[in-house]
């Protein structure tokens, strides 16, 4: 694999955004059902038209997450956000052991270090290939990261 610097992998927009409408549609629902089933033509509008709303705003926010966020790969290590998307870095012999947190349809890895759980990596990249690739191509061969995309086909 030929590279100029780190290699840079992102998520995309819709997966997050999806994920969010679809915990937001939940409760719309419901509430639409029950106004819906008590007549009230007003209520069902009002939850309609918030819903709508919030899942337009929703855009923002996830939309700015998504542009800042980013994987980058090199010789040294993995760098990209922790549980609180505060940029961080772990280099390759660093890396103890990796966790598989498995959100329905936001699975996501935990790369544990000797220091605390520092990097997670979304199963959900853009270019899921060229990561898992980058990761063959720098990472040791008894590297925690790279013996877990040897044993998972994910």
């Amino acid at each position: 694999m030929k590279h100029d610097g780190p290699l840079t992998f992102r998520i995309p927009f819709l997966r997050p955004w999806l994920f969010a409408v679809a915990l937001l549609s939940v409760p719309a629902l419901a509430i639409t059902i029950l106004a819906a089933l008590a007549g009230d033509l007003a209520a069902l509008r009002s939850v309609l038209l918030g819903w709508v709303g919030v899942i337009l705003l929703l855009a923002a926010p996830i939309g700015l997450a998504v542009s800042i966020g980013r994987w980058q790969v090199d010789e040294h290590g993995i760098q990209g956000p922790n549980n609180w998307f505060i940029p961080c870095s772990v280099a390759w012999d660093e890396m103890r052991s990796v966790s598989e947190w498995p959100i329905p349809g936001y699975r996501y890895l935990w790369i544990n270090t000797t220091r605390i759980w520092v990097v997670w990596v979304p199963l959900f990249l853009t270019d899921m290939a060229g990561f898992r690739q980058a990761v063959k191509t720098f990472a040791a061969a008894d590297n925690p990261l790279r013996r877990y995309f040897r044993q998972n086909r994910n």
